[in-house]
């Protein structure tokens, strides 16, 4: 009884901590404010197809990077231009404020961005197809250099072109930081921004050996404001000016903060799912839930009376600890997440009847009420394990090769087949156990309504089929 008491107290200690991770995607937000933050932001993100909002799928041009390059180096240019623009995008909607933005890697070279909730993504696509790439040059004058290459770049304005210096004077890599202001004079919106100490002691040296210069700031291929240098500057800060309203005056310092793309973004696909049809998704997911836990139920009863209802009860706890995980883990739930959700309740119910039926084998060959318990739960665990570990293998590689939704479902999947394991052979044998001690030396009956007992009773030899079966399946 002293190890019952103590497996009973351990596991109850380990539903209740599940169940408490679960709770927040279940409690009214009026409850919600009144608890921690970092518990009650414990809950799981609804995907696009489940919440709605935008979906882009975005092509890294890596021409320019591969072009006059050695053909062998192409796939590690692409690789590593693709892996610096995930970083890029990651940290440009970070800063935008955007809640838990999904973004994964497509093929070769591709990136996929969901967003749920935003409706209209004109905006988001503006900041993430923007290269952002800064660089400082001197304008020409009578102080440069005869030889000195030079380029004409277009400015702000219609018609009008700098001709710049062709070396960079400095590169925007070293903007550190990057802030909206207003200019104290004139009250204009403009972008304050610092650079590391290595910018910070170059761009001193630059502006105290050319001052009365106009150094230009390049955007993009585009001037955007080229000032005149009227004393060294120190200090590593500086103000960018222009013809800013203070939306693009924030989404520049955004840009400069968040750092340049390596190359370009084309969208190739732009899709929007409307927060009606994620309503409509989420609610028939709940009725075919509730449908399809009910027939489980009325299954389990009714083929093993009150025994299939400590199923059903194992069940039900499998579910919140499954939600409760996943809420830990920070999953977002999709409609390949709630269908791998319900497969390993189905493979959970399987279980409970693989060792009910054991039980009830056990029981037919004359065997105590404790002895069959044992007999029945050994016997059917190796191969509830075995179904279990060839069902993770599979889940495994649907987690290494796919990705986005495929990915979705098979971490729901494993979790659920994992904790099934738990339910099926930690708190059911518990409580079939106690059940067990309390009839003390009474027979173990495993019985539910009598017409379906007897019909589960007539077996069907589909082994004599097996011949056929393979040929067919061949």
């Amino acid at each position: 009884m002293k190890s019952l008491s103590t497996r009973a107290v351990v596991y109850c200690l380990i539903i209740l901590l599940g169940l408490l991770f679960a709770a927040p995607n279940v409690l009214p937000d009026s409850w919600l404010k009144k608890l921690p933050d970092s518990y009650s932001q414990q809950k799981i993100t609804l995907g696009l197809d489940l919440r709605g909002g935008s979906h882009l799928l975005l092509e890294v041009d890596t021409s320019e990077l591969t072009h006059n390059k050695n053909p062998a180096m192409h796939n590690q240019i692409i690789h590593d231009a693709v892996e610096q623009s995930l970083e890029v995008v990651r940290r440009r909607l970070n800063e935008t404020g955007m809640v838990e933005p999904m973004i994964t890697r497509q093929g070769k070279d591709s990136i996929l961005v969901q967003m749920p909730g935003v409706s209209d993504p004109q905006h988001i696509r503006e900041l993430l197809g923007t290269t952002a790439k800064m660089t400082f040059h001197w304008v020409v004058d009578a102080k440069t250099r005869a030889g000195t290459q030079q380029i004409n770049v277009k400015g702000e304005s219609e018609g009008v072109s700098y001709p710049l210096e062709a070396s960079v004077a400095l590169e925007g890599k070293h903007i550190s930081d990057a802030r909206l202001a207003f200019n104290q004079q004139s009250n204009e919106p403009v972008v304050n921004f610092k650079l590391d100490s290595e910018g910070a002691r170059r761009f001193g040296d630059l502006t105290k050996h050319n001052i009365g210069r106009a150094l230009a700031i390049v955007l993009d291929d585009h001037v955007i404001t080229a000032p005149v240098i009227r004393s060294a500057i120190q200090g590593g800060s500086g103000e960018i000016s222009g013809s800013f309203t203070s939306a693009s005056a924030n989404d520049l310092a955004l840009l400069l903060r968040a750092g340049a793309l390596p190359a370009p973004l084309k969208v190739i696909e732009e899709r929007t799912v409307g927060p009606d049809l994620g309503s409509d998704a989420i609610a028939m997911g709940v009725t075919t839930g509730i449908v399809g836990a009910l027939l489980v139920l009325a299954f389990m009863v009714g083929i093993y009376g009150r025994w299939g209802l400590i199923a059903c009860v194992g069940l039900a706890i499998n579910i919140g600890l499954t939600i409760g995980v996943l809420s830990v883990l920070g999953a977002t739930l999709t409609l390949p997440g709630i269908a791998g959700l319900i497969l390993s309740i189905g493979m959970a119910v399987d279980a409970n009847i693989l060792i009910n039926e054991r039980i009830r084998e056990e029981t037919r060959s004359g065997q105590s009420a404790m002895a069959s318990l044992n007999a029945g739960f050994s016997r059917a665990y190796a191969t509830i394990l075995d179904s279990n570990l060839t069902s993770l293998i599979a889940i495994s590689l649907l987690f290494l090769f796919g990705s986005g939704p495929v990915r979705g479902f098979a971490v729901t999947m494993a979790v659920g087949v994992l904790i099934s394991m738990f339910t099926a052979i930690s708190f059911t044998r518990l409580v079939m156990e106690w059940r067990v001690r309390k009839l003390d030396k009474q027979p173990l009956k495993i019985t539910g309504i009598q017409w379906l007992d007897t019909l589960s009773e007539n077996t069907i030899p589909f082994m004599r089929a097996r011949y056929a079966g393979l040929i067919a399946s061949a």
